[in-house]
């Protein structure tokens, strides 16, 4: 319950997508505070709009990449 009230109020962004890579990320993240994440598991969460959800996260501070 506590990560979805945080995906609900912290989200970024607005979208369904985006709350979605929070919440997943989120639980990746969740137990040493950064978390391993591949391109296959991006494509399978987001399909073809994994690239622009997360530059969106990346441009409002939200996430930050290597």
């Amino acid at each position: 319950r506590r990560v979805l009230e945080h995906v609900r109020v912290d989200s970024p962004l607005p979208g369904a997508e985006a709350r979605l890579a929070v919440l997943m990320l989120t639980l990746r993240a969740a137990r040493a505070g950064t978390g391993n994440v591949t391109g296959q598991d991006l494509v399978g969460w987001l399909g073809a709009d994994a690239e622009r959800v997360l530059q969106a996260l990346v441009d409002a501070g939200w996430l930050r990449l290597p």
